[in-house]
């Protein structure tokens, strides 16, 4: 005969603790996953979603490096991330994050270009703020705002004013409102600091300077420094601020495939193209530095090359350009010559090549002060696209000597002897009418022009 199995209270009461206790493991793992999988879920349609909201669907709580919700109901993403990428005037941009009405803050992953930041009064009274914003008082204001296609969705941005002597004490209490703007050591702190995507391998200028109106910048390893030099060119990111009614058309934030915010049109011609796409012309390659009445100002993406090496000569006898001598002269015969059939592709422009009449003062209007017509000329500060690896010549003197013309290298205004050799980054005017066959202007597709026989 079997022996029956009895079971005492206690027996009874740790199997029935035992079966609880694994319910409530299946509940809250099940939970878990449900909510793991809703946060991380890649929508395939978002064209019914603002990019506010769809941020915040995206969001997933679990990772370190993300979205964080602040006390005043603000976002901001924090740490390296790698899915808070947006397109915005064909250029990547990085989302900052969300104020608490649903506006999207942004910046451009790259310098736009580089200048300096004189230590001679507050942000909004600098050339870098000028050069980001149209002031209706100032014609030569506004370089980069001017360029936007897509104004309507831009609301006011704040920029930090504030005078900061200790980054790890300090107010945030001096605001500006304007539409562009650049980072401030609240931001990059906020992101993480040297351990955040806010690091590009590029030095960039924050808003804010110290009680000496020495301005604050982030170099290329992501440390925090203060101006060195008046002659230092460090870079501008852009700063903007979305309306919370801009829907994420596609994407899934991440650098091969941001977020879409507008449609891309179809550039039929260059009058169509935009500032920062590229372009493939007599086998080389350019960026649209700016338009001008749907014309297109072109950048060699490089310096010239001659054989495979750098190209590199004197300036010549005088320090400004003209078509009879020295630099002036090389690109408009020598180099000109060597453009595929210029004369129906390019046409001549009056190109900006002012003296700098104050030493220690390198704001970008003086630029205006003069200007030099031809087919073919170099970057002036005041550009889009300064900077790279090679030293080149500017189209700027100084009043320190006539013997001396302004070059770029590596983050540095340098006044060069006339004598001395430096590379040649040549610019030059496409005409709008030119017909685009393919490309999407991207640096990886560029467009590819029509062949004028």
């Amino acid at each position: 005969m079997k022996k029956k199995l009895s079971l005492s209270k206690e027996n009874w009461f740790q199997i029935v603790n035992t079966i609880i206790v694994l319910a409530i493991m299946t509940f809250y793992f099940g939970r878990l996953f449900y909510y793991k999988e809703k946060m991380t879920i890649t929508y395939t349609d978002t064209t019914s979603d603002t990019l506010s909201h769809l941020l915040i669907a995206r969001n997933d709580v679990l990772k370190e490096d993300r979205l964080y919700q602040q006390q005043d109901g603000s976002y901001v993403f924090k740490g390296m991330v790698n899915d808070n990428y947006c397109l915005y005037e064909n250029a990547l941009y990085r989302i900052v994050g969300i104020d608490k009405d649903g506006n999207v803050k942004i910046v451009s992953d790259d310098c736009l270009t580089s200048l300096t930041l004189e230590n001679d009064g507050t942000f909004e009274q600098s050339s870098i703020y000028k050069w980001l914003n149209k002031i209706p008082s100032d014609n030569l204001s506004g370089i980069y705002f001017t360029d936007l296609s897509n104004k309507s969705n831009i609301v006011e941005t704040k920029a930090n004013l504030n005078i900061v002597d200790d980054i790890n004490n300090y107010s945030s209490d001096l605001y500006l409102n304007c539409k562009v703007t650049i980072l401030s050591i609240e931001d990059y702190l906020l992101a993480g600091a040297d351990k955040s995507y806010l690091v590009n391998g590029q030095s960039f200028w924050l808003s804010n300077c110290n009680s000496n109106y020495d301005y604050y910048y982030i170099d290329e390893n992501g440390a925090i420094g203060t101006a060195y030099s008046t002659n230092q060119l460090s870079g501008v990111r852009a700063v903007l601020t979305l309306d919370s009614s801009l829907i994420a058309l596609s994407g899934k934030g991440s650098k091969e495939d941001p977020y879409i915010l507008y449609k891309k049109t179809t550039a039929e011609n260059i009058s169509f193209t935009k500032p920062g796409d590229y372009i493939i012309y007599s086998d080389q390659k350019w960026i649209i530095e700016s338009k001008e009445s749907g014309n297109a100002v072109l950048m060699l993406d490089g310096v010239i090359e001659t054989d495979g090496e750098v190209f590199k000569r004197n300036f010549g006898a005088y320090n400004y350009l003209n078509k009879s001598s020295g630099v002036g002269r090389y690109i408009n015969e020598d180099y000109l010559s060597t453009l595929y059939n210029y004369q129906a592709y390019l046409l001549e422009n009056n190109w900006n090549c002012g003296m700098f009449t104050q030493l220690e003062n390198y704001d970008f209007q003086q630029s205006y002060n003069d200007s030099f017509t031809a087919y073919v000329s170099i970057p002036a500060i005041g550009c889009r696209y300064l900077f790279g690896e090679q030293d080149y010549f500017l189209a700027n003197s100084t009043i320190q000597s006539e013997d001396m013309i302004l070059v770029y290298k590596k983050g540095i205004l340098y006044a060069n002897f006339l004598q001395d050799k430096a590379a040649i980054r040549p610019m030059i005017l496409m005409n709008k009418n030119i017909k685009i066959t393919s490309g999407d202007g991207s640096y990886d597709n560029p467009y590819i022009l029509e062949v004028i026989e």
